[in-house]
């Protein structure tokens, strides 16, 4: 028995089964689609050790979009900087999971009869291909096969008998990728019980923010009924989860938005205080709020781990959020996206490549300077931009042997002042420029 659960649901689903008899771990196992991927090739082959970092695929990604520029049509011209390689980067994986090749999106290119399209499309391909290319010649063919798991996990399915008579369940999911209903549909067609739990209203509704998940049921719907597969479609009743009236009725028209409290007399005055409505003057006010709220649920006996806080946009209460709970003496992890570009060594290696790769542009070596990571001191460092940004210094002139122009101006006179910054801006010179030209040999 299989419950296929999305990465991030893995650990909680896994800690609910400790409920279970501990017999039940011989029969009985969560899985994600990269578990899978784990278990399928363990037992017919097919596993391998090469792991491609998100930074590899950058720096892969930026090679390949300078090699192949110069046949660009679409993208002609266009800046090949680290956000062109992100977004590339982020198309080629949507492409991947809707299981189409580059051979693939070339054929539609030219069938397409928008000019413009069909030059975008074509590009796409050749950057796809020669991306994939990139990864074989440089991490060999194990980075291939570690890209392309799912296509790789659905074809090892052809023919398998891994599943068959097994009982596999699918839940806390609200969309599949087109190689993951792949997956599906060949395990679902061996399996002796197949069943998909997903948050659906049921048919008829018509909710624009579920037309994912009715899309969803379509598909298996349609492939069931292909395939002579016996299916039953069961839309659960009541919200039984919830103790609170209030709480069910939330949950019951959280979407609907023509739904007046005057439209349903059953809508309950809340006495247990389970849904609480506050009016706060700012930001500072909500994370204090918030806090006293969570110390004194927890004199309570709630626990810190049982405890959420969402809230609209993270990124605006940091600092306020995390030194407020400090105060209080709360637990937290505050989760976020992080940007990979933002990180200091990240931002060390572009902007080295960058310092290359358009002839030591003045933003791209003070960039590189600025992350922190050149062992430089950053009072030098400061002097070295201002020194910079006075003579307009960029280029070869990075390369001159010794720096005398006087930071104070057009003047003849060079006072003890501007003696240290140029001795300064020397001195992080001849640190900073020798390694990259190294690196650009």
């Amino acid at each position: 028995t299989y419950l296929l659960v999305p990465e991030q649901q893995a650990f909680i689903s896994e800690s609910m089964l400790a409920d279970l008899p501990p017999s039940s771990a011989l029969c009985f196992e969560v899985v994600s689609f990269s578990r899978l991927c784990e278990i399928v090739f363990g037992k017919l082959g097919g596993l391998v050790d090469t792991r491609v970092s998100s930074g590899m695929r950058q720096l892969i990604m930026w090679q390949n979009l300078r090699e192949i520029s110069s046949f660009l049509q679409g993208y002609k011209g266009i800046k090949t900087d680290a956000s062109l390689g992100s977004m590339m980067l982020s198309t080629i994986d949507e492409l991947k999971a809707s299981g189409i090749n580059a051979e693939e999106l070339e054929a539609i290119g030219e069938k397409c009869e928008n000019e413009a399209l069909c030059r975008k499309l074509h590009d796409l391909a050749l950057i796809y291909e020669n991306f994939n290319r990139g990864l074989e010649e440089r991490l060999g063919d194990g980075a291939i096969a570690s890209e392309n798991k799912l296509t790789r996990l659905a074809e090892t399915l052809d023919g398998c008998d891994l599943f068959d008579g097994c009982q596999f369940f699918v839940d806390s999911f609200t969309s599949f990728t087109g190689e993951e209903h792949t997956i599906l549909e060949k395990i679902a067609e061996r399996a002796e019980l197949f069943c998909i739990t997903l948050s659906y209203e049921g048919r008829g509704a018509a909710s624009p923010q579920n037309d994912s998940i009715r899309d969803t049921v379509k598909r298996f719907t349609r492939f069931a009924k292909d395939n002579a597969i016996e299916f039953t479609d069961t839309t659960l009743g009541s919200n039984v989860r919830a103790k609170s009236e209030a709480l069910r009725l939330i949950e019951s028209h959280l979407w609907d938005f023509s739904y007046k409290k005057d439209n349903d007399g059953s809508a309950p005055e809340d006495a247990n205080g389970s849904v609480e409505k506050y009016v706060c003057k700012n930001e500072y006010e909500e994370a204090y709020l918030a806090a006293l709220k969570i110390v004194d649920a927890h004199k309570n006996g709630v626990k810190f781990s049982e405890i959420a806080i969402i809230m609209r946009d993270p990124e605006s209460r940091k600092g306020i959020v995390d030194a407020v709970f400090e105060r209080f003496g709360i637990p937290f992890f505050y989760s976020d996206k992080t940007d990979l570009s933002s990180t200091a060594v990240s931002r060390l290696i572009l902007s080295a490549l960058r310092c290359i790769s358009y002839n030591f542009q003045t933003s791209d070596v003070l960039t590189l300077l600025k992350t922190g990571l050149c062992g430089i001191d950053p009072m030098k460092a400061d002097l070295f931009e201002e020194y910079c940004y006075t003579w307009n210094i960029s280029g070869n002139r990075f390369f001159d042997s010794v720096w005398s122009m006087n930071p104070d101006g057009y003047t003849t006179h060079t006072s003890e002042r501007g003696k240290g910054i140029i001795l300064s801006a020397n001195e992080v010179k001849n640190s900073l420029i020798p390694p990259l030209e190294r690196l650009k040999k």
